[in-house]
């Protein structure tokens, strides 16, 4: 697409010259060809090429005065800046074309960036001022006739829709879009996938991962777009797996690419996911950096979901005070910007955080005009980041970190990918994909198992292990026998590397699991 731009570029100055077109002619086209050619830049991850092109459009379109020229590059620039992630910046381009436009009596060419500046309010989060833009807009364009804009605004309140969770109001209207031919392919690719994140957020999944991956084409979205497409269906869906496979691979190509605003939207997936399967230290490396990029970016939604996401990790800490701070931002965020879910979420964490009772229901004000699927996509976001009164399941890693969860769902806390995960709720072993062991009616060998999985590398002597297994006092003719025939046997439920699993040492047995080893049990 770079190489057919420059072609064309040198095409028509070369047809213009012929033709007799004056310079001021031949300079104008010429920056608006540029201008195109920058944001082909953008679309390959050439940013600092693109900055340097719109540089040097700018200047040219400036320089023989061409003042509608010039309005174009700096729209191409404020789509730069979102592709950046630099979102504020954007937002202040676009604030001063409409101004500028509407001044010189250009009412077209201000509702046009108007219709911008809604959409890139609704990346952002904003979705308060990006309703008011975008329902102006559609008005003033459906009344003189002008379909395309017209279209334009009908996508960003149905993005707004789906924002607030109304689903049933923008399934209908996104699919129309996905296939109008009066928007360009990259807003039909955006109808088409949040049309499939809205269908995959109340169970309709066939499919849905596959348009995120498809919808629009090469020269509109690439890898990072289709990947973090991928995550936010996948999420909605409740694909675990897929989503965080998803979000790791747009957070390493996003952050390569110097891509502040997706890194941020990938890592808050990250953080979230790790926090359900109760694996901390990712969790919180995933949340504070996120939080950091998202605030550079100006995303307000991202923001509020890695504060929530600090404000549980704070909470598990006993650190109560900064929970409270940290929940309270992500409120008072939530509520200017007009977040729905994000705004009930806060409010049940910082009940959660009080000592009450968490909840994303019609009994906070808050909920009050949100639709049952937005209540429970607020629970949902609670449940995932512990942030509920009930956690009523332990996750025990390898290293012996503790972490209470509200859901002990298998392929949440991705027990079948493990090398080795003790399912204390099922009463199952698994290994790499397998069921080696139903535990439930060998209930001396699973005390002795889960003893041993509650404290990864603690050496038991056989003093602890009789007392806690069989609630006596040891004595060696009555119990040795019986303790190394019981060991033997789990080390046989475990595979063939069970005695490396379970080890001897000079004070007694050490259980030594996988660096991916994970325990989980009801707490009592």
């Amino acid at each position: 697409a770079v190489g057919n731009a420059r072609a064309a570029l040198g095409r028509a100055h070369g047809g213009f010259r012929a033709g007799g077109l004056g310079g001021v002619a031949i300079a104008e086209i010429g920056a608006l060809i540029e201008a195109r050619r920058a944001l082909c830049l953008g679309r390959e991850g050439r940013l600092s090429e693109a900055a340097a092109a719109l540089d040097a459009a700018l200047a040219a379109a400036r320089e023989v005065d061409a003042v509608a020229a010039a309005d174009e590059v700096r729209a191409s620039r404020a789509q730069l800046a979102v592709r950046r992630g630099d979102t504020d910046t954007a937002v202040a381009i676009l604030r001063d074309l409409v101004a500028g436009r509407r001044a010189r009596g250009d009412e077209l060419g201000a509702m046009n960036s108007e219709i911008d500046l809604a959409e890139v309010l609704v990346r952002r989060g904003e979705i308060v001022l990006a309703a008011e833009l975008a329902g102006a807009a559609h008005g003033s364009a459906t009344r003189r006739g002008l379909g395309h804009l017209a279209a334009r605004a009908e996508l960003v309140l149905a993005l707004i829709d789906v924002a607030e969770v109304r689903l049933e109001s923008a399934v209908p209207v996104l699919e129309r879009l996905s296939l109008l031919m009066a928007l360009d392919a990259h807003r039909r690719g955006v109808a088409a996938v949040s049309a499939a994140e809205a269908r995959s957020s109340v169970g309709q999944r066939a499919g849905a991962i596959e348009i995120a991956r498809t919808a629009g084409t090469d020269e509109t979205r690439d890898d990072i777009d289709r990947e973090l497409a991928v995550a936010q269906v996948a999420i909605a869906g409740g694909d675990i797996g897929t989503a965080l496979d998803a979000a790791r691979t747009v957070a390493a190509r996003a952050e390569r690419a110097g891509r502040a605003g997706d890194l941020a939207e990938s890592l808050v997936v990250i953080a979230r996911l790790e926090m359900a399967r109760g694996e901390r230290a990712s969790a919180t490396a995933a949340a504070s950096r996120a939080a950091r990029e998202a605030a550079t970016s100006g995303l307000v939604r991202p923001r509020c979901q890695a504060l929530l996401a600090l404000a549980a990790l704070a909470r598990d800490d006993g650190e109560l005070s900064a929970a409270a701070a940290y929940a309270r931002d992500a409120a008072d965020l939530a509520h200017t910007a007009g977040l729905p879910v994000e705004r009930l979420a806060a409010t049940g964490a910082l009940d959660a955080i009080a000592g009450g009772e968490a909840r994303a229901d019609t009994s906070h004000g808050s909920a009050a005009t949100m639709t049952p699927a937005a209540i429970e996509a607020a629970s949902r976001l609670l449940g995932d980041l512990g942030l509920t009164a009930m956690r009523p399941f332990r996750v025990i890693s390898a290293e012996g970190g503790i972490s209470d969860v509200a859901d002990a769902d298998p392929e949440i806390l991705r027990l079948g990918s493990r090398s080795l995960a003790v399912d204390g709720v099922r009463e199952v072993i698994w290994r790499s994909g397998v069921e080696l062991a139903d535990l439930r009616r060998r209930s001396l060998l699973k005390r002795l198992l889960f003893l041993f999985a509650s404290a990864p590398g603690r050496v038991f002597s056989k003093e602890d292990i009789v007392q806690s297994v069989w609630n006596v006092e040891y004595h060696p003719l009555r119990h040795d026998a019986a303790l190394f025939t019981n060991i033997m046997r789990i080390r046989r439920l475990l595979g063939e590397d069970g005695a490396e699993i379970i080890r001897v040492t000079e004070d007694g047995y050490r259980f030594s699991p996988p660096k991916d080893f994970v325990f989980v049990h009801p707490v009592n």
